[in-house]
């Protein structure tokens, strides 16, 4: 018992009350009702303790001040209560109850009807803002959202439970169930308030949120109760929240979070974990206990002669959470980027972690190395989630919130490759997705878990034993000499050794890079000394004057020379050692894409009946020296053997065209004019574009600008310029046979060519207009062609050079007869569709026709010898079409229909940097997720 107030009332006689009930807490006296009408209220009161908790609910001093009502002549048996004040209604006043009066039990659910209940359980429980709080999980869904009841409220919900189950006997079957009503039902082990979701009349069951606890069941009505009306006025205890992922969550488990912000449309609060300041380097087994499923990111190749064995990078499947976090929290937000700035010593510090720029957005990653030499610094980092190496300038630090999540990316090789396929034909039989089965006794006792074998499963089938590896991006952590990244097919590549007419070496495109950043590391890699011993199989840095700049392996010593093999060309050297340095990280580390192959069809040819200097081999040379790009296709199952195609997207096959050239020899006299004279440049082809008539038409359409790869195709040469005695003998002729005078036609015009025309690309900037010429096959190709400019004066300027190349082009030219262009050369085209003219690059002779680029707007078409003219010199000016790389720019539905939004809205304004390729760009279009959400709602 506790003592009262003397201006309490007994609830039972009315008199003054001096004592109070320790469970309903209403008044008693201590004289009549001490007897058998005490202990009838004593166990048939509401066992509800007071559950609004001081730190947290600001009602609580208006439940404990609200007036209790007071009672003449009891009703005995009937234990009047006062319920807390309802949220936005208007308060009543709850009069004396008279003897006479009836006044129905507390346990009658009728005693207030469901519209007449209080809208407080609406409300939650919710923690202090901006602090970090301890809280237990009590409800996990997969998409990282989860319900959490603050621990400081733990207790007021155990007691309110405990309470709600004294008075199940009173609760009475729900009348009527209505959606979005609050009602009891029977849970696992008690009942409890739920939250009516839908209801489903034919079947009589009701969806209901369990509003404590957070999860969904369904029920069937006969379990379903109507509340009691204190049991609406306690708010929700738990709290609907979401973290970028629940992984590593377990139920009635404690966590510590923050709020962010207010309640979302989605009904949860977003909060953040409290974070760890440091990225988890051991083994994510509790992650990959609860989400096995993995995915190949990619393969490691060995090399067979150091025995070293392949490596797959398997990646966790809660990958696309973070990639979004990060790029919500930095992209486009230079106010949360914070720069990496200072001296980085990795040989103090060797694990550093930073954010770094990708095309597709800020991502968590390693470094490596820096390079501090002018003009900027250049980083060398392993992106951690997405499992490869990168090269960049542009590296911030990672938000605290981040770096508590473990590394989504990990190694993997075979336990028992001996029992089992090769890797790389095991995971390509199965496809990329798997799960993963840990050995946890191979771990027991272990404190950092770095390692552990695992099960490959596919489809539910065991397919080998494996070991997995946390991997931090050096190779030489899992046994491998070099980053060696396999040709996939449809890669682009360059022609970099040619061993001879059927075999030589490609390398990605990438790699042309490499020179300049070699030249950078002279002063990071220390020359040899004296006394330092160059070892045979090391790796060094060759800074020669001759032979310029690569890495290598020394592979031999001869005569005071050291024999190097480059292993991005697969071309041997001999270099003087003072041309030698000593490695570093960044060298060893970068990514090594080079293969040894030979082309279809060509390899078949016997040595015998191959010319020993022929014009196939001359031509794979200038391909070499120049360059150029190609994209590989392998042919069957073997990646030794492939065939080549023009990088520019055209189905031209390098082997079709090689091959009748090794019958055809070539003079000497022709190769000195080949290395004498610069060849004409191919350049590749640009998406296909709507008519150039249909966009140049109005002097407000923008002119894109489109800066190609520049291909350098020399033409065969002619048969007059051929050794006689090369030529294979003429047959005899008659004496009579008369002597036929060839005169060729006199071509009084001069020929230009499209890598000698400026290009006046769009500016830098971040705030840039730029008008779309061309966006067709935007999928295929991740680029548009756009134009900037200046003024209304430059547009007037090219619109009337354009008219003046169609006037051009309508005028006769009797002196030129049998034209037929150069690859590579500018000529003028008629564009089929509107029958105009329009300046053009040449990209390949096709028997009577030519491949036409329309280098002032993206598109190309087939044009006939017919519809071609010579260019003069008047209209050699510059070309304002420049190729952008869309940043952000995925293969997908949505950004198809994005694609077609685009070519309706021709003014674009953007944030425009460098390009990935030699003259071109790479946009930023602000909203673009926005743009297309815009376009698909």
């Amino acid at each position: 018992m506790s003592t009262v107030a003397a201006d309490k009332f007994c609830a039972v006689c009315g008199d003054s009350a001096a004592l109070m009930c320790e469970r309903c807490m209403e008044p008693y006296c201590n004289r009549n009702c001490q007897a058998a009408d005490w202990r009838r209220h004593k166990y048939s009161c509401i066992p509800m303790p007071v559950l609004v908790p001081n730190i947290n609910a600001q009602c609580l001093e208006e439940q404990q001040l609200s007036a209790k009502p007071l009672v003449s002549k009891p009703n005995h048996g009937a234990i009047p209560k006062s319920n807390p004040k309802p949220i936005n209604k208007e308060v009543k006043t709850v009069g004396p109850v008279s003897a006479s009066s009836p006044v129905k039990s507390v346990g009658s659910p009728t005693a207030v009807s469901p519209e007449q209940l209080s809208s407080v359980w609406r409300e939650t429980f919710l923690p202090p803002l901006n602090d970090f709080f301890e809280c237990r999980v009590t409800h996990m869904k997969s998409d990282g959202v989860i319900w959490v009841v603050d621990v400081a409220n733990i207790e007021l919900m155990e007691q309110f439970n405990e309470g709600m189950q004294r008075v199940k006997s009173m609760l009475q079957l729900a009348k009527c169930v209505k959606e979005d009503s609050l009602v009891v039902v029977q849970g696992e082990k008690n009942i409890q308030r739920g939250h009516v979701l839908s209801v489903d009349s034919q079947s009589k069951t009701a969806m209901i949120r369990l509003v404590d606890h957070g999860s969904v069941v369904d029920f069937p009505f006969l379990e379903i109760y109507d509340p009691l009306p204190r049991m609406a006025d306690i708010k929700t205890f738990a709290i609907q929240v979401k973290l970028l992922s629940n992984t590593g969550v377990q139920s009635n488990k404690h966590l510590t979070l923050r709020l962010l912000g207010p309640k979302t449309q989605d009904c949860f609060y977003p909060v953040q974990l409290k974070p760890k300041m440091t990225i988890p380097l051991n083994f994510p087994i509790k992650m990959l206990q609860m989400n096995p499923e993995v995915t190949v990111v990619t393969i490691l190749e060995g090399c067979l002669q150091r025995e070293e064995q392949p490596i797959a990078l398997l990646q966790i499947s809660t990958i696309g959470q973070i990639n979004a976090a990060m790029s919500d929290k930095l992209d486009g937000k230079p106010s949360q980027q914070q720069p990496i700035s200072g001296s980085l010593q990795l040989d103090t510090c060797t694990t550093v972690f930073l954010a770094t720029r990708t095309n597709q957005g800020y991502r968590r990653a390693f470094l490596l190395d820096v390079i501090d030499a002018p003009p900027t610094r250049t980083f060398l980092v392993y992106e951690m989630d997405e499992g490869r190496i990168s090269i960049t300038t542009d590296v911030r630090r990672i938000p605290s919130e981040l770096l508590g999540h473990p590394i989504q990316t990990f190694a993997m090789k075979l336990n028992d490759k001996a029992q089992q396929p090769p890797l790389k034909e095991l995971l390509e039989s199965c496809g990329p997705d798997f799960t993963v089965k840990l050995r946890l006794e191979s771990i027991q006792g272990q404190e950092k878990v770095r390692r552990v074998s695992a099960a490959l499963l596919s489809k539910g089938k065991q397919m080998a034993e494996v070991e997995l590896n946390t991997f931090m991006g050096e190779v030489s952590t899992v046994g491998h000499k070099y980053w060696r990244e396999a040709i996939e097919n449809g890669t682009l590549v360059r022609i970099t050794n040619i061993v001879d007419y059927k075999e030589f070496f490609i390398s990605s495109m990438e790699t042309l890079l490499y020179a300049n950043l070699f030249k950078r590391m002279e002063k990071k890699c220390r020359p040899f000394g004296p006394s330092d011993q160059i070892l045979i199989g090391s790796i060094v840095l060759v800074a020669s004057p001759k032979l310029g700049h690569f890495r290598g392996t020394v592979c031999g010593v001869e005569n005071d020379f050291f024999s190097v093999y480059n292993i991005d060309t697969g071309t041997t050297y001999l270099v003087e050692s003072q041309f030698l340095r000593m490695s570093c990280r960044f060298l060893e580390n970068m990514p090594v894409s080079l293969s040894r192959v030979q082309l279809k069809s060509v390899c078949d040819v016997p040595e015998c009946a191959v010319i020993p200097k022929n014009a196939g081999c001359e031509l794979m040379k200038e391909f070499l020296a120049e360059n150029v790009e190609f994209r590989v296709e392998f042919v069957g199952s073997s990646t030794q053997l492939v065939d080549l195609h023009s990088g520019s997207g055209e189905a031209t096959s390098l082997a079709l065209r090689i091959l009748p050239l090794m019958f055809t020899p070539v003079s000497f006299k022709s190769q000195e004019v080949a290395a004498a004279e610069p060849a004409p440049l191919a350049v590749p082809a640009s998406v296909s574009a709507p008519a150039p008539a249909k966009v140049a038409a109005p002097a407000t359409v923008p002119a894109p600008a489109v800066v190609p790869k520049e291909l350098t195709v020399k033409t065969r040469p002619a048969a007059s310029e051929m050794s006689n005695e090369l030529l294979p003998p003429l047959p005899l002729s008659p004496p009579a046979s008369p002597i036929i005078a060839t005169k060729e036609p006199q071509q009084q015009f001069q020929r230009f060519f499209y890598k000698d025309v400026p290009k006046i690309l769009i500016p830098l900037g971040e705030r840039i207009d730029a008008f779309l010429l061309n966006a067709s096959e935007l999928s295929k190709s991740g680029y548009i062609t756009a134009c900037h400019f200046k003024n209304d004066d430059e547009s007037v300027y090219f619109q009337d050079l354009f008219s003046l190349i169609n006037s051009e082009g309508k005028s006769s030219h009797p002196n030129i007869e049998n034209y037929i262009p150069c690859v590579g050369e500018m000529c003028l085209s008629m564009f089929s569709e509107d029958n105009s003219w329009y300046r053009g690059i040449c990209e390949e002779i096709i028997g009577d026709k030519a491949r036409v680029l329309y280098c002032d707007f993206g598109n190309w078409e087939i044009v006939s010898f017919k519809n071609l003219k010579p260019i003069s010199s008047r209209l050699v000016q510059g070309i304002i079409a420049t190729k952008c790389y869309v940043e952000g720019y995925e293969k997908s539905q949505k950004f198809s229909l994005w694609e077609e939004h685009i070519k309706t809205n021709l003014h674009v304004l953007c944030r425009v940097k460098e390009g990935p390729d030699s003259n071109s760009r790479t946009i930023t279009i602000p909203d673009l997720d926005k743009l297309v959400t815009q376009k698909t709602s």
